[in-house]
């Protein structure tokens, strides 16, 4: 049997549903009290669907290749309600607050990888590659109500938050690996590797102030975008001995790392360049 295929389909579905109600009595030092009546009411719907696959193909008594990926999709939905009142001593009422949040997200992710395998003719000579790959796409959207009533000072005070934001987040991952390991003589391995990754962000998230029925505002403290993009280049020598279960290594490795971004509302850029023996 040179071939096996595997694969799976799972769906998730959960629908939480939370009411809380509280009413809570502070006590002070000098034997005053307050009170707070709090309510919170909030729906969580998450649905989810996860696909996974795996091949492995025997190319013959030495070398064989593995290929394996998944993917997930999923949706989520939140709402909440939520009261806050406050009464000082004599229950008369000192502050209180309303908040109606509501967010809705879609996903998505994919990770890969490649896998190539051979062996030698020589006891624990043999060569690994290996190439990866990662994919993900998050998008969310929703807005924050907030009704605030303060009511201990001279005149009362009214403060009102009304935003609305969106949201992605990119994700483009992918890499590389080689790996050649040469006996040593006894029960002593050397093994030779080379790593290279590269991991990019493209972000961006936009606040908005809603004032009525006028165009709503770009709140630029709030809102953020940038991109990003991180690689490096791995190589290293390491040493092994393994015999009757007494296992030991010792490894030395060097990398050079890339880091590029750009600040969009800035219009920034960075770029940064490290090397190192790790």
């Amino acid at each position: 049997k040179n071939t096996d295929l595997q694969s799976s389909y799972s769906y998730l579905l959960q629908d939480r549903i939370t009411d809380q109600t509280s009413n809570k009595e502070s006590f002070l030092n000098n034997s005053e009290s307050f009170f707070t009546d709090s309510e919170n009411n909030s729906n969580r719907i998450n649905s989810r669907h996860m696909f996974n696959f795996r091949l492995d193909q025997k190319l013959d008594t030495a070398q064989n290749i593995r290929l394996s990926a998944s993917a997930t999709f999923s949706d989520a939905d939140y709402t909440q309600l939520s009261s806050t009142i406050n009464k000082d001593n004599e229950k008369t009422l000192s502050s209180e607050s309303y908040r109606d949040n509501t967010s809705n997200g879609k996903n998505f992710s994919m990770n890969s990888n490649l896998l190539y395998r051979k062996r030698f003719g020589k006891p624990g000579r043999n060569l690994s590659a290996n190439l990866s790959l990662v994919v993900g796409d998050d998008d969310s959207d929703g807005y924050n109500n907030s009704f605030n009533n303060y009511y201990t000072g001279a005149s009362p005070i009214f403060d009102t938050l009304n935003q609305n934001f969106l949201q992605n987040n990119r994700r483009f991952n992918y890499g590389a690996r080689l790996s050649y390991v040469e006996p040593a003589g006894g029960y002593n391995f050397l093994e030779f590797t080379y790593d290279f990754q590269n991991n990019q962000n493209d972000f961006s998230q936009e606040v908005y102030d809603v004032y009525g029925l006028v165009q709503p505002e770009l709140n630029i403290e709030l809102t953020n975008q940038y991109e990003v993009s991180f690689s490096y280049h791995q190589a290293g020598i390491n040493w092994r001995f393994a015999k009757e279960g007494l296992v030991a290594s010792l490894g030395a490795n060097y990398q050079q790392s890339l880091l590029d971004g750009t600040l969009l509302l800035s219009e920034t850029q960075i770029k940064r360049d490290f090397s190192a023996f790790l």
